[in-house]
């Protein structure tokens, strides 16, 4: 039986990281239309044409977010050392960059098809991910030994180390004041009646004065056992992500 046209995804060209065919998705632009990309959402990526990531309005920034936390308990995959641009097949080229909330990488094409970027520096790039602080670092540890590399997905023994031990990207958290300065930007057009104060209040809650409280809602979303290593170790740009949904649906 063919599935009707409301429920289809559109199918993308196939993830260099994994192979599958990666999902279309489409967000507002700048300009008031829409920029489609595509996304894999086990393998956190998504994939840019040319100049597409600086077109995202904010209210596609937060369609972006909401896209991810719906997916936030789908098994994700380790991306292969090498991989290929889904346009021209050739190898992807590893590139770091440094912007203003830190160092970033992604994997760029060399016939400028576009590039690569996984949900992590996607979002550090947009200077919506930062580092955590000392103070938040020393409360977070009275609470958990162990997240999860926002980065590759990794545990990270936060009693020993300050970034993942296989990727080195550094323990980060959704910055609360940039995502509120988003939602201040979307509010003008489309989401009055919306406190983007208390929503960065409600992810604050959430994520850094109850951590624990955070990686048990992960695990029973996950609906994993309790001796699933995987889903016991908390994402902490991730819970920042599904705090800051759940505050913006109130």
């Amino acid at each position: 039986m063919t599935p009707s046209n409301d429920i289809q995804i559109a199918a993308g060209p196939a993830c260099p990281g994994c192979g599958t065919c990666m999902q279309q998705e489409h967000f507002e632009n700048l300009t008031g239309g829409e920029v489609g990309v595509e996304i894999c959402y086990p393998c956190c990526v998504i994939w840019f044409d040319s100049l597409e990531s600086a077109q995202l309005a904010p209210g596609g920034v937060i369609e972006l977010f909401k896209k991810i936390h719906v997916h936030r308990a789908d098994v994700r995959h380790a991306l292969p050392e090498r991989m290929a641009c889904p346009r021209c097949k050739q190898t992807l080229k590893l590139t770091n960059d440094i912007v203003k909330s830190g160092p970033v990488s992604y994997h760029r094409c060399v016939q400028n098809h576009g590039r690569l970027t996984s949900f992590f520096h996607f979002l550090r790039e947009k200077e919506f991910v930062r580092n955590l602080t000392l103070r938040e670092l020393s409360s977070i540890k009275e609470r958990l030994a162990e997240v999860r590399c926002s980065g590759c997905g990794g545990p990270i023994d936060i009693t020993q180390d300050t970034a993942c031990g296989h990727c080195r990207a550094p323990l980060s958290v959704l910055d609360a004041r940039a995502v509120e300065k988003t939602l201040e930007a979307l509010a003008e057009r489309k989401a009055r009646g919306k406190d983007p104060v208390r929503i960065a209040v409600a992810m604050k809650e959430a994520l850094l004065d109850d951590p624990a409280r955070a990686r048990a809602r992960e695990r029973r979303l996950a609906k994993a056992p309790d001796t699933d290593s995987w889903a016991q170790t908390t994402d902490l740009v991730l819970s920042g992500i599904s705090a800051m949904v759940k505050a913006f649906r109130k």
